[in-house]
């Protein structure tokens, strides 16, 4: 797991926020912690996603956003929630782009929060109906 994630965040994006950031989220600088920061960092990720994706279609699952432009809207706020958490995640750090990091963190949520859809969208009274 440790691996994957920091395949997903170093691998593909470690230019937008830095070698050095990414070094000690990796666990191979240690100043306050010890151990990969990014598992807790995408798990974080996905708490949210999937709570976005459950708010979309159980708690609001309204008809009239039971659309691609409502699932596009609650896709946005899980882009720019998960922006805001992974920047807030790094920004005392120093080390790199903190703002970089956040935006890397909103780009991930974007598969995760479709994943999330598929599964949720199953039970979902008025989603399913209207993507069928």
């Amino acid at each position: 797991m440790n691996q994957f994630f920091s395949f997903l965040y170093r691998g593909l994006f470690e230019d937008m926020f830095g070698h050095d950031l990414a070094m000690y989220l990796d666990g191979q600088i240690v100043f306050q912690q010890q151990g990969n920061m990014f598992v807790a960092t995408a798990l974080t990720l996905m708490c949210i996603s999937f709570t976005v994706s459950i708010i979309y279609y159980y708690v609001v699952d309204n008809p009239k956003f039971a659309n691609i432009q409502g699932w596009l809207m609650f896709l946005d706020i899980c882009i720019v929630v998960n922006t805001f958490v992974g920047w807030i995640w790094v920004k005392d750090l120093g080390l790199g782009s903190g703002l970089g990091f956040g935006i890397v963190n909103g780009l991930l949520s974007i598969p995760a929060f479709m994943l999330f859809s598929l599964f949720c969208k199953t039970w979902s009274h008025n989603s399913f109906s209207k993507w069928k």
